[in-house]
Parts: C-alpha cells; structure tokens; sequence
C-alpha cells in the first residue's frame, strides 16, 4: 500500500488477529520516539551504526555512520539534536555490517560493510 510504520512494539505490540503484515523486520533498540531520545541505558561500546528513522513529515530516512564511532547514547542524543526533524528511529545492526547503496538516478552513494551482509533492506519506488 506503500505505507511504512516505524514503532517500538513495547508501546504498541504486534497484534496478527488485527494487522496484515506484507513484510517486516525488528531490530532493537528504539533510540527516538516522538522526537525524545529514549534514554537507552546500557551504553553499548562504540561503533559504525545503521539507523532507519521516520521524520515528523513521515519520510523514510536511512542513516549510516561509516568511519565515525558512536556509542547508542551518543547516537540518540544525536539524532535528536540533528535538523532532521526526527519522529521515530530505531538501531539497526551496524558494526561490520554497516553499508548502504543508494541509486537515485543521477545520484548515488556507495558505502561497503566491512562484513558480508547476512540480510539487506530494499526501498523501491512503485
């Protein structure tokens, strides 16, 4: 239908009798939730991170930090500060398998993982 939801599943669990799911992923943890950094407490080490996020307009954005460093704490203070305007984000993997490909016509980006990547997130546009 070409709708994207972004959502901590402790504040809104997965009802199956309720929602049809084409496709999903989860991933853990949420870092921001209504534009508020979630306070993630169990300061992981640092490291290159993949964030998938939803701004305040309800755009897709995907994030990648490919040389810096940062621990979760860090990140969320981040993003928050940012002028991204961001709603929702939610840590994906990250560490080795960080990468990201983006071909949008005349523009593309290229970012290896320094891992091979066990499983990738295609956005495609109708």
């Amino acid at each position: 239908q070409g709708n994207i939801s972004l959502r901590s599943l402790h504040d809104q669990p997965y009802d199956p009798n309720n929602e049809q799911l084409q496709q999903a992923t989860q991933s853990s943890p949420m870092l921001v939730v209504n534009g508020k950094a979630t306070q993630f407490n169990a300061d992981a080490a640092s490291s290159r991170r993949s964030i998938v996020a939803v701004d305040k307009q309800g755009r897709l954005l995907l994030i990648v930090s490919p040389s810096v460093a940062f621990s979760l704490g860090e990140l969320e203070d981040l993003l928050v500060s940012s002028d991204l305007s961001i709603d929702r984000a939610l840590n994906l993997d990250g560490g080795a398998s960080t990468a990201l490909y983006v071909n949008s016509g005349s523009q593309q980006v290229a970012i290896d993982s320094v891992a091979k990547l066990p499983l990738v997130i295609i956005v495609r546009t109708k």
